[in-house]
């Protein structure tokens, strides 16, 4: 894989998308806690568990979509499956714990027969300037499209480039753009939307699928105790309260730590610290001493 940089028809949109795409940040999945089950009320579906977490911190909407089924047995690969918009998860029990949630390859199944048209047939690696060159599939991704690819998942959840950039009308919208099929994903450049994330957008492909599947995307009413999604009912809780010094006085409800290096005090109460100050202990002669010193109805610690 070779990387130049090079003016191409995508160049105005590189220049944007450097200085203006984001992502809403997420907490990672190791650290937030919230439901395990949300409802959207736009589609009438859950998600939840894994293929939730997978959702929520590897793109949410914005790359996937809303859901548009339950979670359903794929009745050729027997794998727990469900579908979004723009992609389709399904579940690998025995793979690693960072392998088990897998997107279906959408792009590959959607040009599976378009193999001799000229945008989907291997090119050389002319070693243009600001591409990056996939031999793996012999095709390149360049300027906007790149820097999406990059910042938005890269190769595990887009997948390797399976044709160069051409233009495509939308079945949904009926207008023309300028597209790229990935393995499991199509890139769509939409000018109305420049200087915005939503300059890049991703084709609907897990639609697509599900109407190919004939699955059953009626909504369901929302489960009993289930909370419509929103991305503040996560949160990342405090982090445990720091251990008391060795040979504290832990039996007591109320306690104070003097330290002598740095001149600080802490007041404990229950194995919390509630208060602290600077202090100016003891004088030339008649030094604090270390050690515990209990009275009543409190103690007293030195360090």
């Amino acid at each position: 894989m070779r990387v130049r940089t090079r003016p191409t028809i995508m160049l105005a949109l590189l220049l944007l998308l450097s200085a203006s795409l984001f992502i809403p940040a997420t907490a990672s999945a190791d650290h937030d806690e919230g439901p395990t089950r949300v409802y959207f009320p736009t589609t009438g579906h859950t998600v939840a568990d894994e293929f939730l977490d997978y959702w929520r911190h590897r793109g949410g909407i914005d790359i996937y979509g809303l859901p548009l089924s339950e979670v359903i047995t794929d009745p050729k690969t027997k794998l727990p499956t469900q579908y979004f918009e723009r992609a389709v998860f399904e579940w690998h029990e025995n793979n690693p714990d960072e392998w088990k949630v897998l997107l279906r390859r959408l792009g590959a199944d959607a040009t599976a027969t378009r193999k001799n048209e000229s945008a989907f047939k291997r090119i050389p690696d002319y070693q243009t300037e600001g591409c990056s060159y996939f031999d793996e599939t012999g095709h390149r991704i360049c300027a906007g499209f790149k820097a999406y690819w990059e910042s938005y998942g890269g190769l595990p959840v887009f997948g390797f480039p399976l044709s160069e950039e051409f233009k495509e009308r939308n079945a949904d919208t009926g207008d023309t753009y300028i597209v790229q099929y990935f393995e499991r994903a199509r890139f769509e450049y939409h000018p109305e939307n420049a200087g915005t994330f939503h300059e890049v957008l991703l084709g609907r492909l897990g639609a697509v699928e599900a109407d190919r599947d004939k699955v059953d995307t009626k909504p369901i009413p929302r489960p009993d105790g289930v909370e419509d999604y929103h991305p503040d009912l996560w949160y990342i809780p405090a982090p445990p309260p720091p251990p008391p010094p060795a040979g504290a006085p832990t039996w007591e409800a109320k306690w104070i730590e003097v330290d002598i290096s740095d001149q600080y005090m802490q007041a404990w109460e229950y194995g919390y610290v509630v208060n602290g100050t600077y202090v100016s202990t003891g004088v030339a002669g008649y030094e604090t001493p270390i050690g515990t010193s209990p009275s009543s109805p409190n103690s007293a610690m030195t360090t």
